[in-house]
């Protein structure tokens, strides 16, 4: 009976369409209307519509709910038939996949289905506009997993077209099993929100009130639907109620929580306060008892336990390196030696590895009561932390003295290896993949062979930078070596994609202006991390030369009749037009620096105070840098009031007034002109600040060295831009691990 009352309350034909004719209030009726309403509406965004039934679904060559629905649309509202799909259509998981992406493409308008094939694994909500419900499921999270298709992140047209907002339509029918579901609904998700919420004892288990996110909750639907005003407003009366309970247990629940958290604080900063008087006590001592030579170095003598009289720096690294191997303090502080009156502690701490449990030695200062200071926070210890680690440095040296062709081997593939799993650790690549495919789509078509996926392909551009490979090279390389597959995710079955397909990819971002985004994204993230600091910022020229340039003289041919009428001068050179021979970069120039000429183009690079790029400009290599100042400081975002160092290249008022209007301070070096030498102060400042900008040149050496920089590998100025960008990008990642290592240790 039960299933009988189900298919009565959806449409009476599912009991007998022989006996049983259309009607104009049936839900199919209605649910045509609103879906042609909808489809109307977001045309011109080709919004989707999900319609839902677990009764009366698609098959072939039988009257059913859904069939029916399409007739009406395709007849009465001359909606295109193939712009309307049932998920019972598809027989696998790959037709499942190609009809939602034509979803989210807008290919398909409105799509029909059950909660177990439509309401679960289906991500086809970028265009989804209106949700439709011809039956209500038996269980509240199925009603949610529904919704759940166009309710979720990544809706765009909702986003940008809708307010944020999906529209859910539920069709039921009063005095029908619709009240007594919906009634079910109601218990059921009751008890489930007061067994999360842990309200058992609570008096609206007994009321029958309960509170949606938003819209009717399932009480009001089952007023509704009996046709009794009366418990319609019992209903909202009991979620007002309850609305006003919940909010009351809201604030008495922040407010405990404040109060402890207020509590905590006022603790810590009692706490911090008593710790800042103990380290201004030691760092008093220590200035009373610090003995420094003529440049101000501290010489007091370090005393070791086991070589107290020893002052012979390998002796006391030798035994500190002996301490690290051997101490065994099982968590304890135990005293090794003395510094300026304090204790040198060493203390066993327990870490893991690679899964392994193993045992770190970790050394400290003791202070007069009770802060151990490490040797990143004990700066006036700095000898200490300098014998420590110069004993490292000198094993290193001479294990590396006689190595085996083994030693060299691994160590090689481990640092690379190392390398690698560092960068994929440090970066968050789903933003990257995101960027980039807003150009590359080949990966979203659903005919054809599948394409490779966009990371893929970046990463091996990441490779060929980082080595100097060419095209043909780097995919000669990611198929012989593991270390490079897995980096580029590769397994052993995958086919690695060919030069052709590399060349073609580079092209397509090239095209689509996107390598200045992804240099700007890698530095947010590790800027994030205070990898990059923008504090201030050193901006400098290096000129990249092009193998493709022209050779002898020039050649002219002529192209019209001199006129009689016009200057001879002007006349003549319109009647020439000089020959572009064949391999010659067009938009390359030339420039003389130094003395010897270059034919190329110019990058124009911005820096942190580390050497790490934040932005780069290319133009022709004729171009003045007193003249492109401006655009790559727009690019790099600096804040205010951040430094910009630069040589006197660009020495210029307009520089300095473009520097004022972009709430920069100006740290360019003085120029002196003919009869206009520069003074003694301007030479000071000018040492002062090359002390600072020479780093910029580390940066362009470091390219040279490390990624064969200076050689233009492309044609044009948007691709030599690009394998700016690249080179910059690879030389962020390459040094990110030694910044971070360094800053440990600092």
């Amino acid at each position: 009976m039960t299933d009988y009352a189900r298919k009565m309350s959806l449409d009476l034909r599912m009991i007998d369409e022989n006996v049983y004719s259309d009607h104009i209030d049936n839900k199919a009726s209605h649910c045509a209307k609103l879906l042609n309403d909808y489809y109307k509406k977001y045309d011109a965004q080709k919004g989707t519509q999900f319609v839902f039934s677990d009764l009366g679904t698609y098959k072939p060559g039988e009257w059913n709910v859904y069939s029916e629905i399409k007739r009406k649309l395709v007849e009465d509202y001359h909606i295109p038939s193939y712009e309307i799909r049932f998920i019972q259509e598809c027989k696998n998981e790959k037709a499942k996949k190609a009809m939602v992406d034509a979803m989210n493409r807008g290919d398909i308008r409105i799509i029909f289905g059950s909660t177990s094939m439509l309401g679960t694994g289906v991500n086809a909500q970028q265009r989804a506009v209106a949700v439709h419900h011809l039956d209500t499921p038996w269980r509240p999270s199925d009603l949610e997993q529904r919704n759940g298709r166009a309710v979720r992140k990544g809706n765009l047209i909702a986003k940008e077209f809708a307010d944020n907002k999906v529209d859910v339509i539920i069709y039921a029918v009063e005095r029908s099993l619709d009240s007594y579901k919906f009634n079910l609904l109601h218990n059921k998700q009751l008890f489930i929100n007061q067994l999360k919420t842990n309200t058992l004892g609570s008096r609206t288990i007994d009321e029958g009130s309960m509170d949606e996110d938003s819209g009717m909750n399932f009480s009001e639907y089952v007023a509704v639907l009996s046709g009794n005003t009366d418990l319609l407003e019992k209903a909202r009366l009991d979620k007002k109620i309850t609305t006003l309970e919940s909010e009351r247990k809201n604030f008495l629940r922040e407010r405990d929580a404040a109060t402890g958290k207020l509590a905590e604080i006022e603790s810590s900063v009692s706490f911090h306060t008593d710790k800042i008087k103990e380290a201004q006590s030691d760092l008093a001592l220590f200035e009373k008892r610090v003995k420094r030579d003529e440049e101000g170095t501290p010489i007091n003598k370090l005393t070791i336990k086991g070589v107290e009289d020893s002052t012979d720096i390998k002796i006391i690294a030798a035994r500190l390196q002996e301490i690290d191997e051997k101490a065994r303090t099982k968590g304890e502080y135990n005293k090794i030696g003395e510094i300026y009156g304090f204790s040198i502690m060493v203390k066993t701490e327990s870490t893991s590895k690679d899964l392994f449990d193993c045992s770190v030695n970790r050394f400290f200062v003791k202070g007069q009561e009770s802060i151990y200071y490490t040797e990143t926070s004990a700066k006036p210890l700095l000898q200490f932390v300098f014998l420590k680690y110069s004993l490292y440095l000198y094993r290193m040296k001479q294990k590396l003295s006689s190595p085996s062709f083994a030693d060299l081997f691994l160590g090689q593939r481990k640092v690379k290896q190392t390398l690698f799993s560092q960068i994929n650790t440090i970066i968050d690549w789903a933003p990257i993949r995101a960027i980039i495919e807003v150009a590359y789509t080949k990966g979203y078509k659903s005919t054809g062979r599948p394409s490779y996926d966009s990371l893929v392909l970046f990463k091996i551009e990441l490779l060929r930078t980082w080595y100097g490979l060419s095209d043909g090279e780097v995919e000669d390389q990611v198929n012989d070596r593991l270390s490079f597959s897995r980096f580029a995710d590769l397994g052993m079955e995958d086919i690695v994609p060919d030069s052709t397909t590399v060349c073609r990819f580079r092209n397509i971002l090239v095209e689509a202006d996107l390598y200045d985004t992804l240099l700007a994204e890698f530095n947010r993230q590790l800027e994030a991390k205070g990898i990059i600091v923008k504090r201030g910022t050193i901006i400098d020229a290096s000129i990249t030369n092009t193998p493709r340039r022209p050779r002898g003289g020039k050649s002219y041919e002529v192209v019209e009749d001199r006129k009689e009428d016009e200057n001879m001068e002007v006349s003549e050179k319109a009647m020439l037009k000089e020959v572009v021979k064949p391999n010659v970069d067009t938009e390359a120039r030339w420039v003389k620096k130094m003395g010897k000429l270059h034919f190329g183009y110019k990058r124009h690079t911005v820096t942190d105070e580390n050497g790490l790029v934040f932005a780069e400009e290319t133009t022709a290599a004729n171009e003045s840098d007193m003249k492109h100042l401006e655009t790559p400081l727009k690019k790099a975002k600096l804040p205010r009031k951040a430094l910009v160092y630069a040589d006197k290249g660009y020495d210029s008022m307009e520089n300095k007034e473009t520097l004022k209007r972009m709430k920069l301070k100006s740290r360019i070096m003085h120029k002196g002109t003919r009869g206009h030498e520069i003074t003694e102060r301007q030479q000071r400042i000018n040492v002062a600040i090359s002390k600072t900008r020479y780093k910029v040149e580390r940066t362009f050496g470091s390219m040279h060295r490390w990624f064969g920089a200076g050689i233009a590998r492309y044609v044009g100025l948007s691709k030599t831009h690009a394998q700016h960008i690249m080179e910059s990008i690879a030389y962020n990642l390459y040094r990110t691990p030694g910044i971070i290592v360094s800053n440990c240790i600092r």
